[in-house]
Order: structure tokens, then C-alpha cells, then sequence
């Protein structure tokens, strides 16, 4: 965000967009409630778009980044649909 006009229409629209969805899933879990379903997931991710949770915790930006976990299963994946367009090409 080099200028102020881009950081602020991004932030002041992130700002709107998380208001509406913590109405929205606070409307959909008190309805489940009603309904006597249970909402694990949704009371999980609520607190996440609350309108007083910091969208940018400080220090955030000095996280490093942990990319081993998605590796192996990126390097998987790519084999898999190798083989699987290699298969598809021996099969016609």
C-alpha cells in the first residue's frame, strides 16, 4: 500500500465486508441455534470478523512464512497429474 488512496479504499471496503459478514454469520448462527444444529465451524471463524478483532495484528508482517508443509503434497499433486495426463495420452 505505497499510496494513501489505495490503502484507504481497500481498508475502508475490507472494513464493510467484514461488518456484513459478522452480521450475516451471527444472523445463520442463531438460527442453527433455534434450529438445535450444532456450529462448531462458524462460532470457530466468528471471533475472526468481529468488528473489534484488529484486522493486522502488530508485528504480523515479521511472521516468517513456513512453506514445507505444502511442498510434498505440491510436488504429489503435480505427479499425480502428470501420470494421469500421460495415462490419458496412452489410452486414445
Amino acid at each position: 500500500m505505497r499510496t494513501g488512496k489505495a490503502r484507504a479504499s481497500i481498508e475502508g471496503h475490507s472494513g464493510a465486508a467484514r461488518d456484513e459478514f459478522w452480521h450475516v454469520g451471527e444472523e445463520l448462527r442463531s438460527q442453527l441455534h433455534a434450529a438445535g444444529a450444532p456450529t462448531p465451524t462458524i462460532d470457530r471463524l466468528l471471533p475472526h470478523v468481529e468488528p473489534t478483532t484488529p484486522t493486522w495484528p502488530d508485528g504480523a508482517r515479521e511472521i516468517p512464512l513456513r512453506w514445507g508443509g505444502i511442498i510434498a503434497p505440491g510436488l504429489a499433486l503435480a505427479a499425480a497429474v502428470a501420470g494421469a495426463s500421460r495415462l490419458v495420452r496412452t489410452l486414445r
